[in-house]
């Protein structure tokens, strides 16, 4: 059956009623299974099973995520153990790829619960066959650890470690815990164990099998022709498409010629098509679907021979579509229900209106792979025998290990075992090694080891605290005008600043929460605001510094000057400011040398006339003919990129209006002044919940592996970054690259190019246009593009690892697994630096 011009919502309801008769298997090109989660969770509860693909490819030396390996197997699990029919959403990827026949995997799935029974002897061995390995301490998914009766897991399905106990076989107790501080947290009812690796399974397995045959004579339902048949053309041309572990899609198209298959498209075909080297034979269907613009308008009374249901999340978004919708006329039958479609549609007299076709406001779906924690980390697990450490009580030791001992209740448990001076030991049980960190200090002598029970290191202690207090003492003068002359006090929320907070289309995180929270009891107090907002890259500080900003123009009537290192960087966050605020009574400027000067004049008499609210730009924010009619709040970005001077300038505006400092790798004094409490700082350590880490990948300089590297990202409808910082020949490395992938589209900026040419390149990026951007380190700070997840760094032996880390924290800025290459000469690097760079990297 081929079905024309349908969108999400109507196409969600087609696959909810076709699930009705039996199981549906829905292919898509890999980018939009979000959508069909959400809209199918409203149609049919329960019933949609996704099955995400590796995202690395068979062969390569990456390993596979093992939090997408848990997904996978979760959702495997999910199928076998169904007892009614499902929907399987599957990228085409993963539809390609083999699996093992249930059969073979149902033995390795397990549910552990309080009560089961399981051989205590041989759990280690029974792991290490799963693909878990042991270690001293559960720190990442896919490690144990076992001590006395105790078992320390973190499945790679689970977004907690668990902490078991054992009685003889049978578990006694099981607990989540923290696996940074290793504090238990909660008590668990189960834990659900699968392998930790997929790849050993399947090259042990007698037999592979398609996904498909987990779902007994399933529909093929196709999501968008178009889409999945560029998504073929891509991996069609890797060199993976040919492992034995990849099904030939021709292969499986003629086994499905039996099957009964829906065809979505948005192009007309005719009752036989050529598609993916296939022939096709099916009948059209005419639907009676209309979009919701057809049948309704906010603005017009509608008809009342329709009948109108209105979908709202919360009780607040059914508040304000009412309050939207307060000027018409609504017919009798109108009814309102808890729900989330992405779209609304009009079949026959019905019709549906989700908040989105009131507000334009789409939700984004999170999901949570991982919890976050929040203790502080004990450096035990990090540390080698014969490494120096600082006790706080005791002083400077040597390390030599864990040992097992006796406790004060005679139970044997591990301590931490210190050598101090005249070969005295400290044994410091696992429970106070927060006490214990790793000796950092300024010079390359090692220092001499303390006397146990001595003075001499709490005379030491005493000294190092006068000293930090006098060096507080000058910075607290630096800060005293501003305490004394105060600030603006900012009045409470307004209805308009809830709103554009209602607006954000995620959930903020703990740490954002408590940051926002944090900078408005500072502005609704009488002192200048003066914080530093602290946290790793794509951790969402631009939202809090957005916050604050809006406040200040909304309820304070003032404006808002934003400064930020680079170009570049300003166009971003203009871009940014302007779509989070559209909607709203907020005028944005910017000034840059992407700007003509008879424009940067007109902007600059705008702000001097308070025409516009928040202006952005680099160090020429600092110029002298740059005048605020009400200036209220200063906000600065990566302060560490600026020099002396311009902070001299800055503090010539700091003296009476507030500011906030944003900021993933604070200078040191910046750091300090707010660890003393000279300025507050808000710490923003909790990543999205759908975040995963960057796979970090030391590499030499090679063609193939660029050329597979790009293409891994661009098969998945990515885009990639590739810095190469010599501008005399990003050009020709740019073109090596081209002929390596010849339908890449690949745009290059440098520093030294047109800035209307760079501004036309970015955008282009920006929108998907270019698959590939070669820059220098033009787009080292802030550049936001969440669809552009793998990044290589030409000669990466040549950076700081401060912009190491600025330039891979570009990626990894979305839920999918992220690629950085440090990229290398051949034959640079010794034996032992290769070796410990891996470990860095790793």
């Amino acid at each position: 059956m081929i079905v024309e011009g349908l969108w999400d919502a109507p196409k969600a309801l087609l696959a909810s009623e076709a699930v009705k008769k039996r199981s549906v298997l829905l292919i898509t090109g890999g980018m939009r299974e979000d959508r069909f989660y959400d809209n199918l969770s409203y149609f049919c509860p329960g019933v949609a099973v996704e099955f995400p693909a590796w995202e690395t490819l068979p062969g390569e030396e990456i390993a596979p995520s093992p939090d997408i390996i848990g997904k996978r197997f979760e959702a495997l699990h999910a199928l076998i153990h169904k007892k009614g029919p499902s929907i399987l959403l599957c990228p085409l990827p993963s539809l390609l790829q083999k699996v093992i026949p249930k059969e073979a995997l149902a033995p390795l799935l397990h549910r552990w619960k309080k009560g089961s029974r399981m051989p205590f002897s041989s759990l280690a061995q029974w792991l290490t066959e799963l693909g878990y390995v042991r270690s001293a301490v559960v720190s990442d998914k896919g490690e144990f650890a076992l001590r006395g009766g105790i078992l320390d897991l973190f499945p790679v399905a689970s977004s907690d470690p668990y902490r078991i106990e054992w009685f003889g076989d049978e578990i006694e107790g099981i607990r989540t815990f923290d696996p940074v501080g290793q504090k238990t947290i909660a008590k668990a009812e189960e834990v659900f164990l699968c392998p930790a690796k997929e790849m050993p399974l399947l090259q042990k397995a007698e037999r592979l099998v398609p996904i498909g045959s987990y779902l007994e004579d399933p529909i093929i339902f196709w999501d968008d022709l178009l889409a999945i048949e560029d998504t073929y053309v891509s991996l069609k041309g890797m060199p993976a498409a040919k492992s034995p572990f990849f099904y030939p899609f021709e292969e499986l198209l003629k086994s499905w010629d039996h099957r009964q298959q829906i065809f979505c498209t948005d192009f007309p075909l005719t009752e036989q098509f050529e598609m993916f080297n296939h022939t096709f034979r099916a009948k059209s269907f005419k639907h009676r679907f209309f979009k919701v613009e057809h049948c309704f308008h906010p603005e017009e009374s509608p008809d009342p021979h329709f009948h109108f249901l209105f979908l709202n999340a919360t009780e607040t978004e059914e508040e304000e579509v009412k309050k939207q919708l307060s000027s018409i006329q609504l017919p009798k039958n109108t009814r309102w229900e808890r729900g989330y479609l992405t779209s609304g549609y009009c079949l026959d007299n019905l019709v549906v209106i989700p908040n989105v076709e009131i507000t334009q406001r789409a939700r984004i779906r999170r999901q949570k792979w991982r919890s976050t924690y929040h203790t502080p980390a004990a450096e035990l697990h990090e540390l080698s025998p014969g490494d120096r450490v600082v006790h706080f009580h005791s002083g400077i030791g040597l390390y030599l290990g864990l040992e097992k001992h006796a406790n004060h209740l005679g139970q044997e448990t591990e301590f931490l075992s210190l050598e101090y001076a005249d070969n005295s030991k400290l044994f410091v049980p696992l429970s106070q090694a927060y006490l214990v960190s790793r000796y950092v200090g300024s010079k390359e002598e090692l220092p001499s080891l303390s006397q146990l029970g001595g003075k001499r290191w709490q005379a030491m202690r005493a000294h190092a605290q006068t000293q930090i207090v006098g060096y507080a003492n000058e910075l607290l003068q630096l800060y005293a005008e501003r305490a004394v002359q105060g600030g603006f006090r900012y009045p409470p929320d307004s209805e308009t600043m809830a709103q554009f907070e209602r607006d954000f289309p995620y959930t903020e995180t703990q740490d954002q929460a408590l940051a926002i929270h944090a900078l408005k009891e500072d502005m609704t107090s009488e002192k200048a605001m003066d914080r530093l907002i602290c946290g790793d890259v794509g951790y969402g500080k631009t939202e809090v510094a957005m916050r604050a900003a809006f406040k200040a123009v909304i309820d304070g009537k003032k404006q808002v000057a934003v400064l930020v290192p680079t170009t570049v960087l300003a166009v971003q966050h203009f871009e940014t400011f302007c779509q989070r605020m559209s909607g709203f009574p907020v005028h944005i400027g910017v000034v840059s040398r992407f700007h003509t000067p008879k424009e940067v004049r007109e902007t600059l008499h705008k702000v001097s006339q308070g025409e516009i609210d928040i202006l952005i730009g680099t160090h020429r924010l600092l110029s002298e003919d740059v005048r605020f009619k009400e200036l209220g709040l200063i906000i600065i970005d990566e302060e560490q990129r600026f020099g002396v001077k311009a902070k001299e300038h800055l503090k010539k505006f700091k003296a009476t209006v507030d500011c906030l400092t944003l900021s993933a790798t604070p200078i040191p004094r910046t750091l300090y002044m707010s660890l003393v409490y000279a300025r507050d700082m808000s710490v923003i350590n909790t990543p999205p919940q759908d975040r995963l880490p960057v796979k970090t990948i030391l590499a030499e300089t090679d063609p193939e592996l660029i050329q597979n590297a790009l293409m891994r990202e661009l098969s998945r409808g990515g885009q990639a970054f590739y810095i190469h910082n010599r501008v005399e020949s990003i050009f020709g490395r740019a073109e090596m690259v081209q002929k390596l992938l010849p339908s890449a589209k690949i745009g290059v900026v440098n520093g030294q190019m047109d800035p209307d040419a760079v501004d036309q390149i970015f955008h282009r990026f920006k929108q998907g246009d270019l698959d590939i951007l070669f820059a220098t380190t033009i787009v080292e700070n802030g550049i936001d593009i969440p669809n552009a997840n793998t990044i290589l760094i030409d000669r990466a032996d040549t950076y700081g690892l401060a912009d190491l880390y600025q330039l891979r924290g570009r990626v990894g800025r979305w839920n999918r697994a992220a690629y950085a290459y440090f990229l290398i000469p051949k034959k640079r690097f010794s034996s032992p630096a290769r070796s410990q760079t891996a470990q860095c990297t790793h």
